[in-house]
């Protein structure tokens, strides 16, 4: 099995000083990178039920990009900002352990459409794109897809990464198991998510070792989960 950078980073972690990580902010910001606004959420006028029977893992896709519409509606819905002021930062769409989200997404773009192939991070608060200029594409797309060639004809890759500081703090070594379950609430919502906004989704465990160096992440910040989205 391929080593995962994530899991290396957990060894001998249980007696690690919580004082080197102290209170952060629930929001990262690249400054002067370029930004890309999207558009307004759509409404999604769908039973629970109804979402809930449409989930499946998909694994083949329509040779067509996702359009910043569908980027907009996919991330908004799984990840966005609620609107609801907590201390700290924002409320989002999905539950944290203590409210202090640690988790980031980034977006590959693979298929240029609306918004030019690369590397954006996602700022929930904003509900904007940043594109992350120093980031070389062409190799992050191959270290991440690694074995899983079905995902080479996805639209999209997410990755979810978790930035240690801003619960570490609190919980200690169990934040990184509440790291891991609020990424797959994310991934669940973006299962449901998916389907209602014409996109099927796989979600991905394995990642590759680089990742962080290639996404430009400092120490703080460990790649623990992707996923591949595309038309269908």
């Amino acid at each position: 099995m391929t080593p995962d950078s994530f899991f290396d980073y957990l060894k001998d972690r249980d007696t690690i000083s919580k004082e080197i990580y102290k209170k952060s902010s629930h929001h990262k910001d690249y400054g002067r990178f370029p930004r890309v606004n999207l558009p307004p959420a759509q409404e999604l006028n769908v039973s629970i039920s109804g979402a809930i029977q449409l989930r499946e893992s998909i694994r083949e896709y329509l040779d067509k990009s996702v359009s910043l519409q569908q980027i907009s509606n996919l991330l908004f819905w799984s990840a966005g900002f609620s609107g609801k002021k907590i201390e700290g930062g924002a409320k989002r769409s999905y539950p944290s352990g203590g409210a202090k989200y640690p988790i980031e997404i980034y977006i590959c773009v693979m298929k240029e459409g609306d918004i030019q192939r690369g590397v954006y991070h996602y700022d929930d608060l904003n509900h904007r794109l940043t594109r992350l200029l120093p980031v070389d594409t062409d190799k992050l797309t191959e270290n991440i897809i690694g074995k899983d060639v079905f995902a080479q004809k996805c639209g999209i890759m997410i990755l979810f990464s978790y930035r240690k500081s801003r619960s570490f703090g609190k919980y200690g070594s169990v934040a990184y198991k509440l790291a891991l379950i609020e990424s797959g609430t994310i991934c669940q919502n973006m299962y449901l998510i998916s389907p209602l906004v014409g996109l099927g989704c796989c979600a991905l465990g394995g990642v590759q070792k680089g990742v962080e160096e290639l996404l430009c992440c400092d120490e703080d910040e460990s790649v623990i989960y992707k996923m591949a989205i595309g038309n269908i």
